[in-house]
């Protein structure tokens, strides 16, 4: 059959140019290995845990539905407002006084999720300079304490976990890379 042709052929191909595809697969690997170790910048990720707690509302047969299904908008909504100009800009001024220049790259460097069916919210920041990553993290989470009281009548949003300064590079994955090179998988 057609398949079989085709099959044979490329592994005939393959067999015929098997020098040349490994030379491209060392060639490759060292070209990676190059650039995770002596040419990209090392990254470091500091995250901030933040907990939000809302007084559940008591009151009717579908309560506890009711609740849920409104805690899981509301995290939506603090997601939304923790990544906003307003605290992205509250941010940026509370660390411009306190002496941190490049506070320009503050809103690309901040990521903010939810974990889901939880009223928990990170925030992680990712810098080349691993105390800025953390004061970054810092300065938004406050921001975004302070603006959910105002903004969102909100009294209990708690810091949980303040932001650290990380001492070990979250990318390049100097390992990982290459192993991708060599086996040839996805990331």
């Amino acid at each position: 059959s057609m398949e079989e042709l085709d099959l044979f052929a490329l592994l005939y191909a393959v067999r015929k140019r098997w020098k040349l595809i490994l030379i491209l697969c060392v060639v490759c690997t060292l070209i990676m290995g190059i650039y995770s170790f002596f040419l990209a910048t090392p990254m470091y990720t500091s995250q901030a845990k933040i907990f939000i707690y809302q007084e559940p509302n008591t009151e009717g047969a579908g309560s506890a539905y009711q609740n849920l299904v409104t805690s899981n908008y509301l995290i939506s909504d603090y997601t939304e407002l923790a990544n906003s100009k307003p605290i992205i800009k509250q941010a940026w001024v509370s660390l411009r006084e306190e002496g941190y220049t490049n506070v320009d790259e503050v809103a690309s460097a901040i990521t903010v999720s939810a974990i889901p069916d939880t009223r928990f919210i990170y925030i992680k920041a990712e810098n080349e300079n691993p105390k800025y990553a953390a004061a970054y993290v810092n300065a938004v989470a406050t921001a975004f304490a302070q603006q959910a009281k105002e903004l969102m009548k909100l009294e209990n949003v708690n810091i949980i976990e303040e932001a650290t300064v990380a001492t070990v590079p979250t990318s390049p994955k100097k390992k990982r890379n290459i192993a991708d090179m060599m086996f040839f998988t996805s990331k």
